[in-house]
């Protein structure tokens, strides 16, 4: 479960690379 990047997980990143 741990390895599988979850939503969120995705979403924070795209929220990431949008505001980096």
């Amino acid at each position: 479960m741990a390895t599988n990047p979850t939503k969120e997980e995705k979403e924070e990143q795209s929220n990431l690379i949008k505001n980096g």
